[in-house]
């Protein structure tokens, strides 16, 4: 029966939801106990601060617009500006932690990668040394395809909010959370499928093969950008928890083990 079916899928979900949850916190953990690698964050705190500072100026520049405006004199006018005030804020919530996500892993590839080496080699893995070039060049283009997907659903999503329907905003928030938690595991995870030398194709399949867990650590990963100073911390966090939850997958059939 398909009801059946879809039961025993959507238990799987939720019980992956809580696990894959839990991975940012583990990675923090390790990145604390890990006092040799604490030189690596160096740089990306300080992008990581520059970037915050920027996106919370744009936030203000953005919503000033509004407020600069006045209230229509009609009470649909007024209700329509609500509407899109309401969905500016959404928007930029979202397209702000996966924009902080994917320039934070541009610039700072090259120190994200010899974290993730030394995590990799602490859990018995092997590491293929590589020019410091090419982790960012091949950092830019699969970001580029996910953030060029993530648009086009976004737009689509923006749409869905002013369909004439009350449900329109509650299917653009549930919806536009859910794509932008997903695509926010989906960029820490692709460290992970960089050393084991997936594919895009095979980490889009991967990834929605694991949805549940993906949905989970990325809703743990939008949370903690919005805690303030913590969200400084959280993009090596998540790096760091996002190694460890594939490795659980693929080496030990999902037998979480210390990072």
């Amino acid at each position: 029966m398909w009801i059946a079916k879809a039961a025993r899928e959507f238990l799987s979900d939720a019980r992956g939801f809580r696990r894959g949850f839990s991975y940012v916190g583990r990675g923090m953990r390790a990145v604390y106990a890990d006092r040799g690698g604490w030189p690596l964050l160096a740089v990306p705190l300080l992008v990581n601060a520059f970037l915050l500072v920027a996106f919370l100026y744009a936030s203000a520049w953005a919503l000033s617009g509004f407020l600069g405006r006045g209230l229509p004199e009609t009470w649909w006018g007024a209700l329509l500006m609500a509407a899109a005030f309401v969905a500016v804020i959404v928007a930029l919530l979202f397209l702000g932690s996966s924009l902080f996500a994917f320039l934070g892993s541009i610039v700072s590839a090259p120190f994200y990668d010899a974290l993730a080496a030394r995590v990799v080699k602490a859990r018995g893995g092997i590491v293929v040394e590589r020019p410091w070039w090419k982790g960012v060049r091949d950092t830019v283009v699969r970001s580029a395809k996910k953030w060029w997907w993530y648009l086009i659903i976004q737009v689509g999503l923006l749409i869905l909010y002013i369909t004439p329907i009350a449900v329109g905003p509650i299917a653009y928030a549930t919806l536009g959370f859910s794509v932008t938690a997903f695509f926010l595991a989906w960029e820490y995870l692709d460290v992970a499928f960089d050393f084991h030398g997936l594919t895009f194709e095979q980490r889009r399949a991967w990834c929605l093969s694991h949805k549940g867990h993906l949905f989970g650590f990325g809703t743990a990963i939008f949370l903690g950008f919005a805690i303030p100073v913590f969200n400084l911390f959280v993009p090596a966090a998540a790096l760091v928890g996002a190694l460890a939850l594939y490795d659980d997958f693929e080496r030990h059939e999902f037998k979480p083990r210390p990072i």
